[in-house]
């Protein structure tokens, strides 16, 4: 092969290669209320890549295949509930914050920094990943409660199942299973790849683990409350 052909062969193959990464970044794995979700924006850093796979001690691809899943399913709940919220005119319950910040303020208290990472490992995974802004213990008692009256209108709405999880001692995972399918119904969800839909809507359906007794479920008041 002469020297100029093998040039213009490599540069061909090489470009080749650039535009299928360049494509497949820019799969669109996903459309929410219209907007596309495409694969680069689900996707780890080569630095995330690495610090991941070594600290879960997972090949490089499931530590992809983990971090795309959660990612795209945070974009899709938060974009839900943040529509379903604006539909129904939900803001933070003043009375409520004010209850938030009373209970939370010293554990929430932003002055005081995350202790320092231990291991090597936990060291390497930190620095892989830009730390959340420092927001007001205001700010985070908001969210919170606004958060909390998102999934009260939404258990008053569709019903279904609650379970208990540490960070949520009431999840209405029923009614999440129901305003998501009532997305996709209405055309506003769509999740085209097969290998995140399937893992995506078994997270959402039963059986559920740690399933409430209807009796004990109680939406009238926020459980710090």
């Amino acid at each position: 092969m002469s020297y100029p052909f093998k040039r213009l062969f490599l540069l061909f193959i090489l470009g080749t290669t650039l535009s299928a990464v360049a494509h497949a970044q820019q799969n669109v794995v996903a459309t929410l209320l219209g907007k596309p979700v495409t694969e680069r924006s689900v996707s780890p850093t080569e630095k995330q890549l690495n610090a991941l796979a070594k600290t879960m001690n997972v090949s490089r691809e499931m530590a992809v295949a983990q971090f795309q899943q959660a990612r795209l399913t945070e974009i899709i709940v938060d974009g839900v509930l943040k529509d379903y919220a604006e539909s129904k005119g939900i803001e933070p319950d003043a009375e409520l914050v004010a209850r938030f910040v009373e209970v939370f303020k010293d554990s929430l208290d932003t002055a005081t920094p995350p202790p320092e990472p231990e291991t090597e490992e936990d060291k390497e995974l930190a620095s892989a990943f830009t730390p959340p802004p420092k927001r007001s213990v205001q700010e985070i008692a908001s969210e919170q409660v606004k958060h909390w009256q998102v999934e009260k209108a939404m258990f008053e709405e569709f019903g279904g199942a609650v379970v208990f999880r540490s960070n949520t001692p009431q999840y209405p995972v029923g009614a999440y299973n129901k305003l998501l399918k009532k997305y996709e119904k209405e055309g506003k969800l769509t999740i085209n790849a097969a290998e995140f839909s399937g893992v995506f809507w078994r997270s959402f359906a039963p059986p559920y683990t740690a399933e409430i007794d209807p009796q004990y479920v109680d939406f009238s008041h926020p459980w710090w409350y």
